[in-house]
């Protein structure tokens, strides 16, 4: 063995044999230098590649956002929902009923959260709050009869809504079954603010709410409710759910009016559907309150952002009010998969911009 090493051991030696082994370990650095340059090449062009994407989806929301906001500000709202086409009626009058008529004009976007598309790839959906249930001094027969629909045990919404009354009334006194800072200590959480709440998202902050895992479940409560002191909700406007918290109506009377809208009159409801309500005429709102959810989300765009706005055609030096903007997480898996937007009588003739990844 070692009379054969040494023919090795002078081989190494030898400059030549030197040069070789230098020249591949070079090789070797090169390689890997290569690779590293590669995979940073790599990684770089993904990055910006998807900051392209993020700032088209923000310039699509964005842009979206605005025209709904100039057609709020200049189009008229009738029990259809929001008329688009100028050239279909005369010009505001500010000292109109905020700019609201009965009429449908056959072209009116819906104001029943139904999803449309926007700008490029953006989608974008608007909610009339009088379609919600109100949560603020809440009427304990429809909140409870929402809660018992989103699967909360009939003996659970009682005390539900007295703890959600005590969270947003004005004074430290504890209904039965209700709750206040002691109780919130108690339980390691934040003192209820004893303010009406802001929006009805915060339902979530009220103790034993986030218990019910059907409350949040694709953001169903705060989607079907609103912080504001509302009435019956408006039958041309309201979702599914709500609409079964009126007296008198389930299931299969609430799909058929959905599928009878819009309504002009209690009478005209009532013959649609062929059941007569046991409500007030002066009960129902048929119109659109000056209270709207618009809600923008895009494939690109993390999340779903959500906008509270007034409607307010009578004051200046604005159309409108943002209350609120919030920017929500779209949930990890919903029940149901989301409806499909359906072409935009505002955008119809938006050039959509699609983005291809690099190669």
């Amino acid at each position: 063995m070692a009379a054969d090493a040494q023919p090795v051991a002078r081989l190494l030696n030898r400059p030549s044999g030197f040069i070789l082994v230098a020249t591949l370990w070079l090789l070797v650095l090169l390689t890997l230098a290569a690779s590293y340059l590669a995979a940073w090449t790599t990684e770089a062009t993904a990055d910006a590649w998807r900051e392209q994407q993020a700032w088209q989806a923000s310039l699509e929301i964005h842009g979206t956002q605005a025209a709904v906001l100039y057609l709020l500000g200049t189009r008229r709202l009738n029990v259809a929902g929001l008329a688009r086409d100028w050239a279909e009626q005369e010009p505001i009058n500010m000292d109109e009923f905020g700019g609201m008529s009965l009429a449908p004009t056959g072209n009116d976007l819906a104001l029943d959260d139904r999803p449309y598309r926007g700008l490029g790839e953006a989608v974008f959906s608007i909610q009339d709050e009088g379609g919600l249930v109100g949560l603020t001094r809440p009427d304990h027969t429809q909140v409870g009869q929402l809660l018992g629909l989103l699967g909360v045990p009939a003996e659970q919404r009682g005390p539900l809504i007295a703890k959600l009354e005590d969270y947003a009334d004005v004074d430290d006194l504890t209904r039965l079954n209700g709750a206040e800072a002691r109780q919130y200590e108690e339980h390691q959480l934040p003192a209820p603010p004893n303010r009406e709440l802001l929006t009805s998202w915060e339902t979530r902050t009220v103790l034993d709410w986030s218990d019910y895992p059907g409350l949040w479940r694709q953001q169903r409560l705060p989607r079907l409710t609103t912080a504001r002191l509302m009435g019956l909700p408006n039958p041309n406007t309201a979702p599914l759910l709500n609409l079964q918290t009126i007296t008198g109506v389930e299931a299969e009377t609430a799909n058929r009016i959905v599928a009878g809208r819009p309504y002009l009159s209690l009478a005209a409801l009532n013959f649609a559907i062929g059941v007569i309500l046991p409500v007030d005429e002066l009960s129902f709102r048929f119109l659109s309150l000056s209270y709207l959810r618009l809600t923008l989300s895009h494939p690109a765009w993390p999340g779903r952002r959500e906008v509270r706005i007034r409607f307010t055609p009578l004051q200046k030096p604005q159309p409108w009010w943002i209350d609120y903007v919030l920017d929500l997480p779209v949930d990890d898996a919903p029940d149901l998969p989301d409806p499909t937007p359906v072409a935009s009588p505002v955008f119809a003739t938006a050039p959509a911009v699609s983005l291809k990844p690099p190669r």
